[in-house]
């Protein structure tokens, strides 16, 4: 199996499934505008979850780091997630304020899949597990910079926007 052959053509399809939902978001408001962008953002959540990022995963190891770094520290999420503390005290302010930024700017106003953020996300960087991204919408959203509705540690189940 190509592994990368099938990695570069999952970036491909959800490049395409952005443009496409850039597109949806043109149209004037009404039920078949909104089911057509429900459906394309769930089907770039599962080309997120089930193909691109386990492809990801697949490509290389993927484990929390051993120690904290000697960066800055960062803002805790206070969630108890000792994974997660583990990364952002080894990736330091700066880096977490960067993945934090980036989840933001991937908002909208419309509420959009925490799945396909986290996912989008990984892309940029692929050494960290998902499970952090999840962590970082919680923290945002505790924050109160992010909207969500449903249980965000059930990232196919949850939605997040930007507050209104």
């Amino acid at each position: 199996m190509d592994r990368h052959a099938i990695h570069r053509a999952s970036l491909e399809l959800s490049e395409h499934l952005e443009r496409l939902e850039t597109l949806l978001l043109k149209q004037p408001e009404g039920e078949d505008r909104r089911v057509m962008l429900r459906a394309v953002q769930k089907l770039a959540s599962q080309v997120d979850i089930d193909l691109r990022i386990p492809l990801e995963r697949a490509m290389q190891t993927l484990a929390p780091p051993e120690s904290a770094g000697t960066g800055g520290q960062a803002n805790s999420s206070g969630d108890g997630n000792a994974e997660h503390e583990t990364w952002v005290r080894s990736l330091g302010a700066e880096e977490v304020a960067r993945i934090d930024a980036q989840l933001l700017d991937a908002c909208s106003d419309q509420w959009r899949q925490a799945a396909r953020l986290a996912g989008t996300a990984v892309a940029s960087w692929p050494d960290l597990p998902i499970s952090f991204f999840a962590a970082r919408l919680q923290a945002l959203a505790r924050q109160g910079k992010l909207e969500a509705r449903g249980d965000l540690s059930l990232m196919l189940h949850s939605e997040v926007r930007r507050q209104p």
